[in-house]
């Protein structure tokens, strides 16, 4: 007993148990020679008693309390338990020259196999009495038992892969089931010319495969009470394959379990990409094959089983129960592929089947459970030289108990208030394939049970040509030479062996180089470039278009062929017109000065001139000219700057200030520029000369008493003139002044020419660069 506060709350727990069991897990490698003879004998007896056991429990909260309130909360509790056993695996691999050579294997299997996974999880067991108000909520339950049994496998020049994968948590990445494959296919896949094989197998398997899952189990007493249990998922997967032969065959077994938060795509291979091996014309098999199996699978799914003593509600979530059983038993398939899939869809798949039905195709699949067959014949003819016997005695007795059971509620609440469980759900497969001869193709087997969020496809891999053509230019002239650039690509999932282009172009190209080529083979993602070269013909004419195009092809089934042609126009101009380069940059200009309505002689004008290359392309050796001007019959007064360099998208900006002499007539003035530059070939480039203006009046001699107003200010400032103009009103004096004026600048004139290019007395130029980034 335990005397609590107004607050109870356990944590998660988890439980995880694994075991694996390995026993004569043999493998041999033969290396023949020409007209050698060679001999393997194999026997193999193996016992095996394994067990795998995972608990987790949270909770088990015993209270008795006099507080007004209480809350009591169980964590999650998750427990997962995987049996393996690999017993009795021979696997001959053979290389070297077959040709002539003779094998003679003998294999003799004897197992006797007793395997136990179990897994037990329960959120809850809550015991509390309150004279108060009591809140009691129990968690999340889950529990997988997987078993997976391999016995009494016989491999010759081939090989067999087993993948298991329980997704409890979150995982972010492709399960990529098609490599997988494809490593089995690196090894040597061959048999000697004239090849006899004779098996003998003999198992006895028990296997059970157990989960349970509940919450709840609560009993409560209190004055009024609030009563939820959780959500509970039970899950056993048994998977027994025994007394499997296989000669020059690869087979895949599976078992994917989406319990938690699954972010990627689920890759199988193709059917037709999968292996066959080419037989001998003189093929024997010859088979006994028994089995005797004892399936006993079953599902139970509560949720509820509570009791209210008292006034209230009672809400009790679904129950869902599934049992699949699946047995395979004494098949025999020569140079056949066949792939045969489990899908239980009772999660939340946001995704698709891909390319099952052919390639391109998308397939939605509702919730339920589903089997996915598919299976290609065997060749019609056999094309080898030789002969191959295959002797096979396989017996089998097989005995399997597969059952999973989730339970939410079980409570009971003495008082008045509330109760709620959750739901329930359980999911039991029991798959077995037994006495299996397979020779010279492949099987793909899987179970995929898809329980908890899953973010993906299915997608089945197939492969996808892209290919490109360029020559990297839009224009080109008679008797110049010509390059094409020829790019293949694979922007499927799954590989693609012999692959070969087809390139034509119009007849006024000519002396090309080898145009066509064979790719043996591109990987998902991998690309292929060569290059072909030609001349342009000299007496084609100007405004002939060159016509190319290459196309790209193979044997094999691609998702696509929209993308396998690519094509490229080349046009025919002048020598005088191909020589223009057509990366010519863009410039712009503007000018400004800060004068609001007019200035005196005297006074400071504060200007600006900004260029922007507003082009993709580099502009060189910019310069800016500019020029000060007037209405009156007077030079201009000019001005320059080198800017150097422009990059794409580059501003520069110019400040200065023109200090205006006192003997200045009146009237409007212009500060004038244009900027140039050179383009990537040496192309001048130029803009419209841009101006922006201002207005010089006089003082009166009432003007001349205030004080001189100067823009000093770039940015803000503005220059305001006196209202009245008495040198302007008495026009009689104008022409002095207008004389004057001319010499003073004259005077100027010269005067700058002495004093090394500045412009103004005083003239100040600041230069500022502002790069983009």
């Amino acid at each position: 007993m335990v005397l609590a506060e107004e607050t109870l709350q356990t944590g998660d727990a988890a439980s995880q148990a694994s075991t694996q069991t390995e026993a004569n897990l043999s493998q041999t490698k033969i290396s023949l020679d020409e007209a050698s003879t060679v001999k393997v004998d194999s026997q193999e007896q193996a016992t095996v008693d394994s067990q795998t056991a995972a608990e987790a429990a949270s909770g088990e909260v015993t209270a008795e309390v006099s507080s007004e309130t209480l809350s009591a909360q169980t964590g999650s509790a998750d427990a997962v338990a995987a049996s393996e056993t690999l017993t009795n695996t021979s696997n001959l691999a053979v290389s070297g020259s077959t040709e002539s050579a003779n094998l003679e294997a003998m294999t003799n299997q004897t197992a006797k196999i007793n395997s136990t996974s179990s897994t037990a999880t329960l959120s809850g067991a809550a015991d509390i009495v309150s004279d108060g108000t009591v809140d009691v909520l129990t968690g999340f339950a889950l529990a997988v038992a997987d078993n997976v049994n391999l016995t009494n496998l016989n491999v010759v020049g081939a090989d067999t892969l087993l993948y298991l994968n329980t997704i409890t948590g979150e995982e972010s990445k492709d399960i990529n089931l098609y490599t997988l494959y494809e490593n089995l296919l690196s090894q040597d896949v061959s048999l000697p010319q004239d090849s006899v094989i004779s098996v003998s197998q003999d198992a006895n398997i028990n296997l059970q495969t157990q989960a349970e899952a509940g919450s709840g189990n609560a009993l409560v007493e209190a004055d009024l009470a609030n009563l939820e249990t959780g959500p509970v998922v039970a899950v056993a997967n048994s998977v027994n394959l025994t007394n499997l032969n296989l000669v020059g065959e690869t087979s895949t077994v599976f078992v994917i379990n989406i319990l938690g938060d699954f972010l990627g795509d689920i890759l199988i291979p193709n059917i037709n990409q999968m292996q066959t091996l080419t037989l001998p014309g003189n093929l024997e098999i010859i088979n006994n094959q028994q089995a005797n199996l004892d399936s006993s699978n079953q599902a139970n799914a509560t949720s509820g089983e509570v009791l209210l003593e008292g006034e209230g509600t009672v809400i009790t979530g679904d129950a869902t129960s599934i049992a699949n059983t699946a047995s395979l038993t004494n098949l025999v398939k020569i140079s056949n592929v066949w792939v045969w899939l489990l899908l239980n869809n009772y999660g939340n798949w946001s995704g698709s089947l891909k390319n099952w039905d052919e390639p391109g195709s998308i397939r939605t699949l509702d919730k339920g459970t589903e089997i996915l067959e598919k299976e290609k014949e065997a060749k019609e003819e056999l094309g080898k030289e030789g002969s191959l016997t295959v002797i096979t005695n396989q017996k089998a007795e097989i005995k399997s108990q597969t059952s999973a059971d989730s339970k939410s509620g079980n409570a009971t609440l003495k008082g008045n208030g509330n109760i709620r469980s959750g739901d329930a759900f359980s999911l039991a497969n029991d798959v077995t394939l037994a006495n299996f001869v397979g020779v010279g193709g492949s099987v793909f087997l899987g179970i995929l049970n898809i329980l908890g969020n899953w973010f993906g496809d299915l997608n089945v891999a197939y492969p996808d040509l892209q290919v490109s053509l360029t020559d990297n230019k839009d224009s080109t002239t008679a008797g110049s030479s010509q390059k094409y650039i020829v790019s293949v690509s694979n922007q499927g999932k799954a590989k693609i062996k012999g692959i070969d282009t087809d390139f034509t172009v119009s007849s006024d190209v000519v002396n090309f180089s080898e145009i066509n080529r064979h790719i043996a083979q591109l990987a998902p993602g991998e690309s292929y470039s060569y290059e072909i070269d030609g001349v342009i013909s000299s007496t084609v004419l100007v405004n002939t278009q060159i016509n190319a195009s290459v196309s790209v092809s193979s044997a094999e089934e691609e998702l696509s062929k929209a993308n396998n042609i690519a094509f490229d126009t080349t046009l025919i101009l002048s020598s005088s017109e191909s020589e223009k380069d057509k990366r010519t940059p863009d410039l712009k200009i503007d000018v400004w000065n800060n004068v609001n309505e007019f200035v005196y002689p005297g006074d400071t004008v504060l200007a600006r001139i900004i260029v922007v290359n507003q082009s993709p392309f580099i502009a060189h050796d910019v310069k800016v000219d500019g020029s000060l001007s007037n209405d009156y019959p007077m030079s201009a007064i000019p001005m320059d700057w080198d800017l150097g360099d422009l990059k794409p998208g580059e501003k520069i900006e110019i400040d200065f200030s023109i200090g205006l002499i006192e003997e200045l007539p009146a009237g409007e003035y212009y500060i004038s520029a244009q900027a140039k530059g050179k383009s990537e070939n040496g192309d001048e480039i130029s803009t419209n000369w841009v101006s922006s203006s201002f207005l010089i009046k006089l003082k009166d001699y009432a003007g001349s008493l205030g004080s001189e107003v100067l823009a000093d200010n770039l940015e803000s400032e503005e220059v305001l003139g006196s209202s009245s103009n008495w040198l302007v009103n008495k026009r009689k004096y104008l022409p002095y002044i207008f004389g004057t004026s001319l010499l003073l600048l004259l005077f100027i004139y010269c005067l700058r020419k002495r004093m090394d290019g500045k412009r103004f007395l005083p003239i100040l130029v600041k230069k500022k660069k502002d790069v983009p980034k």
